[in-house]
């Protein structure tokens, strides 16, 4: 579960995510993950305060190299979005847009103190991320954009952590020839709910 501001953190809402998803792990390291999201879009200048849904199937494939002093982290997902269309800036439109965007990310991590990635231990983090839009309605803008991100990663205990860092956000709008750089501060709650047996 996400909600993304802008203006001051509190001002005003960008997107409001709810993405669950169910992981079966290949090996400890090699995991596969599907599932669905909603969202919700506000709009940039945000007339007469409509918003977005979306409707979005996702499937992933993560899988780590862990070492003594780092842990490098592959993920490639593929996405399948309904987005609403718009009639008039204040007025949707009851059909849907559709298109498909890949994602693949690299990160890497090394950890500060305590015993790597276990309870009450720190690590920085740092990534990259590129996403690449294809399908009928994409015209002008396949590249969709890039998430650089940078911080640090408290693990409340095996399950449970805690990300503040820096994210810069570069996007493509759709049409092709205007580009939008956002500089954000992340603050992510993340919690692993484990039903495998010994773990």
């Amino acid at each position: 579960m996400q909600i993304r501001t802008k203006d001051n953190l509190v001002d005003s809402l960008v997107t409001v995510v709810f993405r669950p998803g169910i992981t079966y792990y290949i090996t400890d390291n090699t995991r596969a993950t599907a599932g669905y999201a909603y969202m919700n879009h506000f709009q940039a200048d945000n007339p007469g305060n409509i918003s977005q849904p979306e409707h979005r199937f996702w499937q992933q494939l993560q899988w780590s190299d862990l070492h003594s002093t780092f842990r490098l982290t592959q993920r490639i997902r593929l996405e399948e979005r309904f987005r609403r269309k718009f009639i008039t800036p204040e007025k949707l439109a009851d059909d849907y847009f559709f298109n498909y965007r890949i994602r693949y990310s690299l990160g890497l991590q090394i950890p500060l103190t305590g015993t790597a990635y276990k309870k009450k231990s720190l690590s920085a983090f740092i990534s990259d991320e590129v996403m690449i839009n294809f399908g009928k309605s994409v015209v002008y803008n396949y590249f969709d954009q890039n998430r650089f991100l940078a911080g640090l990663n408290y693990y409340i205990d095996d399950n449970n952590t805690i990300f503040l860092g820096y994210m810069n956000q570069f996007q493509q709008q759709a049409t092709g020839s205007d580009y939008l750089s956002m500089n954000v501060l992340r603050i992510v709650y993340t919690q692993n709910l484990d039903f495998r047996k010994g773990h």
